[in-house]
């Protein structure tokens, strides 16, 4: 039911979006309009992410998509769209079709206030990305996954701030004996710039997780933030804290938190970000367990040169699920050239290995993929 509400929804704003854009590419009611479309092929040595006898084929991806973006006195919005449709060469019964949807909204009500909204949908049957495939269920399967996020921000005087937080996540799973869950959360924190290179948050959020049939957990989440700017676009954040955790089966947990982390921000082309440690126990759709983890990150993208742009993308990590003692060890690489044609087309080259050592037998596995595609825009 969840599935179909939110293919509505996104769907009417979806076609809203697309039918002027058919005709108005560029701008349209002061609303820039970017379609595109691009075609990838794709060669995957283990498409349904078995641990033995994996089954290996070639696609092609043929996506359409449309942003929308606008930008006023005190307001902006950007909507940004994308259809794919999987083709499968040998094993046709594996075509999908891939939604993905996004929109965000800021408004300025005041000197001193801001309300944010985003919403994200997600349906495939591939992870989104690395950190989507963490702690996944093997074997290949459709998921849904909406995520919207809405937020408050008051300035009280030019040093310090609070902010207030709402999420509500909602998965769905098209897998037999794979429950859905809807996790709603609510944080606050308190912010103070001692001065323009270091910044200090305190936080405080609550979840609650309920699988629909199964059981919920709450967590109870307090931590401080510290960040310090040894530039404009480049800065490192350390936070450490403590989850208070109520988990399925009743028990409770005290756990440790903490996280490192540096950014880059130079421009559209040249970005870094990297995380050294990330270490948190907590509730996730997969299962009614805990998952308690460590990661660590990095996503770069460098200019080459001016038509030529890398792209790296790396991932590692072990969690384990808390009550079924099993745990995992995974490794993602993504390593990519994108040249730029002209200016409105680019011609991508990628390179993506993924590596799942689970403590289950039977329940890892090992993934190849290499793609070739080119992207437009209008």
């Amino acid at each position: 039911m969840m599935k179909k509400y939110l293919r509505v929804v996104w769907g009417v704003i979806a076609v809203t979006g697309i039918t002027p854009s058919l005709a108005h590419a560029g701008t349209w009611n002061n609303v820039e309009i970017t379609p595109r479309v691009s075609l990838i092929e794709v060669y995957d040595d283990n498409v349904t992410f078995a641990h033995v006898d994996p089954v290996h084929d070639s696609r092609s991806d043929l996506s359409l998509g449309l942003n929308l973006d606008r930008e006023g006195k005190d307001y902006n919005f950007n909507i940004d769209g994308l259809v794919m449709r999987q083709m499968f060469m040998r094993n046709s019964s594996f075509d999908n079709t891939i939604e993905n949807f996004k929109a965000d909204y800021s408004l300025e009500l005041s000197k001193y206030d801001q309300v944010t909204s985003s919403d994200t949908f997600f349906h495939g049957e591939d992870p989104a990305s690395f950190a989507d495939a963490f702690g996944r269920s093997g074997g290949r399967y459709s998921t849904y996954h909406n995520s919207y996020n809405l937020g408050y921000r008051h300035a009280m005087n030019e040093t310090s701030f609070w902010d207030l937080r709402y999420i509500n996540d909602l998965t769905d799973f098209s897998r037999a004996g794979m429950s859905d869950s809807v996790l709603n959360g609510f944080s606050g924190d308190v912010g103070y710039e001692f001065n323009s290179k270091v910044t200090m948050k305190m936080n405080y959020g609550y979840n609650l997780r309920k699988f629909y049939p199964g059981k919920s957990a709450t967590e109870n989440a307090v931590s401080t933030l510290w960040r310090y700017s040894f530039s404009k676009q480049l800065y490192l954040d350390a936070e450490t804290g403590l989850d208070l955790i109520h988990a399925y089966d009743g028990k409770d947990f005290v756990k440790p938190m903490y996280r490192l982390g540096l950014v880059n921000d130079v421009n559209a082309t040249t970005r870094t970000s990297l995380t050294m440690l990330d270490k948190r126990c907590t509730t996730i759709a997969y299962a009614q367990d805990l998952w308690d983890e460590w990661r660590v990150t990095a996503d770069i993208t460098k200019e080459l040169t001016n038509t030529i742009r890398g792209v790296v993308s790396a991932f590692y990590g072990k969690g384990e699920y808390v009550a079924a003692n099993t745990s995992s060890r995974f490794t993602g690489m993504d390593v990519g050239i994108v040249y730029e044609l002209t200016r409105k087309a680019e011609l991508n080259l990628h390179y993506s290995y993924i590596q799942d050592d689970a403590s289950t037998p039977g329940m890892g596995y090992i993934k190849n993929a290499v793609s070739v595609g080119v992207n437009i825009k209008f």
